[in-house]
């Protein structure tokens, strides 16, 4: 059982492992995080996955989301590495276009998009829609992001910024970040 990598983009940790996108090979490699060894084959682009060029990678209670940048869509896992029985989140649900980065946010899963730069917001027990999809607050080209305490940043690849949003109801938390080199 190979684990092999190719272009890796997002790391996230599930139980006992540590999942790898494989961009360009559109594959999820699996490691144990006690030592880096291999935790099983890697998982492939298929019929079932809905793998196309995976990026970003996060642990949704019993699951696993990936968002995939070229078919628009969102893959969910199984901690055993099994397609979730539920399926994907389908292609330009919720204003999925280009997703890369995905987050958890409280009882949300927060997703950027490059295309049409928004956010897309899901309830984290069904992948239903959480709510509008979030603009604007200097969204340009939106990769990275994460929680900061009560606010949620996003980097922006663009403009070279950050936006910051409130956790709780996705308005801003203030102004963008700005460079300071």
């Amino acid at each position: 059982s190979g684990n092999g990598m190719y272009n890796p983009e997002g790391l996230g940790v599930a139980g006992t492992e540590v999942w790898v996108t494989n961009y360009h090979d559109s594959s999820l490699s699996r490691f144990n995080a006690s030592d880096g060894s291999s935790a099983g084959s890697n998982i492939p682009a298929d019929g079932t996955t809905y793998l196309s060029n995976p990026y970003g990678i996060c642990t949704v209670g019993t699951e696993i989301w990936v968002t995939n940048r070229d078919n628009d869509t969102i893959s969910r896992f199984n901690l055993d590495g099994t397609v979730f029985s539920g399926g994907w989140i389908a292609a330009g649900f919720n204003g999925l276009s280009g997703p890369a980065g995905i987050c958890t946010v409280g009882t949300e899963i927060w997703v950027t998009n490059l295309g049409g730069s928004t956010i897309s917001r899901f309830n984290a027990s069904d992948g239903s829609s959480a709510g509008s999809v979030l603009t604007g607050n200097g969204l340009d080209i939106p990769y990275g992001i994460c929680t900061v305490g009560t606010e949620v940043w996003v980097t922006n690849r663009d403009n070279d910024t950050i936006s910051r949003f409130n956790a709780s109801d996705g308005s801003s938390a203030g102004s963008v970040l700005t460079g300071n080199g």
